[in-house]
């Protein structure tokens, strides 16, 4: 008797383990390591709706809502799980997407992420669709999206112009007789913070970038520490 009841335990757990084998979790899309979205797009209004609305179409996502007028758009659902998941596994997520023109030829498009997932829900209602972007380790998650899809959209050339960053990832170690060359191209800086910094850049040695402002100041700044990118 015991036999048996050991081998039916052994089947169970062979079962079980099966299931979990297949319950693949969601794999999530992810921009590239060095990418840094813009903060506005030299395009027309018209020409940016056009390229989400086409970025989308190539990702066969429909959408929920759109007014082209309030420059909102509310996608449907993305998903992307291993073969053989479990749909209680799974996660999905959306994106709230708007659109402001600045002047005729500069827009903003800010874009804002969902996740999802299938949940054990309470009373009748068996499993439902939970937002648990706000859960932790998810809000990380739902900032790579925002990011991967901001990737999405340059890549389809609507950048013609405007604000662009880089920060090379080589030594910045420069010398002073090829500064004048090295960072002539750039207009400023972009602090951790956020903040730019708008000047000539006059070096960057021993690990201090030293620029001056547009108002005449010279300012230093940690250059691991302090400086995101270059404002190009």
């Amino acid at each position: 008797m015991n036999y048996h009841l050991k081998l039916i335990s052994l089947m169970m757990l062979l079962m079980i383990l099966a299931l979990f084998g297949c319950a693949q979790m969601t794999i999530y899309p992810t921009p590239t390591k060095a990418f840094i979205q813009k903060p506005y797009y030299q395009a027309s209004y018209d020409s940016a709706w056009d390229t989400v609305l086409e970025v989308l179409g190539e990702e066969r996502v429909g959408t929920a809502y759109q007014n082209k007028n309030k420059g909102r758009i509310i996608t449907g659902y993305f998903t992307q799980a291993k073969a053989g998941a479990n749909v209680q596994n799974q996660a999905r997520w959306s994106y709230t997407i708007t659109l402001t023109q600045l002047s005729e030829n500069r827009t903003k498009i800010d874009i804002v992420c969902k996740i999802e997932q299938y949940l054990k829900g309470w009373g009748l209602v068996a499993y439902e669709w939970r937002d648990i972007t706000d859960v932790s380790g998810y809000k990380n998650i739902a900032h790579s999206l925002e990011k991967w899809l901001y990737e999405k959209i340059e890549k389809r050339n609507i950048v013609v112009g405007g604000e662009s960053f880089q920060k090379p990832a080589s030594s910045p170690e420069t010398p002073i007789d090829n500064t004048e060359r090295a960072y002539s191209m750039y207009k400023g800086i972009v602090l951790m913070n956020g903040d730019y910094i708008r000047g000539k850049i006059l070096s960057v040695e021993n690990n201090v970038l030293k620029i001056r402002t547009q108002e005449g100041k010279v300012l230093l700044y940690d250059y691991e520490k302090d400086v995101k990118a270059y404002l190009q």
